[in-house]
């Protein structure tokens, strides 16, 4: 009954996946612009590319600290040296929110190589 309704309303309402394909295309070239190494997608999930797993834990523990959750994915669920942190975004994200957990990504990164 949930994923019915939710049909209809994407039906109904087509300017929300619209919304979500912007908002999660602002965070991807904002992050690409500072030389974040991104995994080509179009999804709202966008895989950022760390390296080490113990690297990738201390980034996600740190913005989690700034009050962003971003999930570190490490092995076996990637290769070794292939940790990512996941970021989700979602269409009601405000682009004073995309830039703010941007540039904490960037200035976390920075300062955790």
């Amino acid at each position: 009954a949930c994923a019915r309704k939710s049909l209809e309303i994407l039906k109904r309402e087509p300017q929300r996946v619209q919304a979500l394909r912007d908002i999660s295309s602002y965070m991807r070239e904002g992050l690409k612009a500072k030389g974040v190494n991104l995994i080509e997608s179009e999804t709202p999930i966008i895989p950022i590319i760390i390296g080490p797993a113990d690297l990738a834990n201390k980034i996600s523990k740190e913005l989690e600290k700034e009050g962003i959750l971003v999930s570190a994915i490490r092995p076996p669920s990637v290769p070794k040296d292939m940790s990512r942190l996941r970021l989700t975004v979602i269409a009601t994200h405000t682009k004073e929110e995309i830039e703010y957990t941007a540039q904490k990504i960037i200035e976390i990164w920075n300062n955790s190589r």
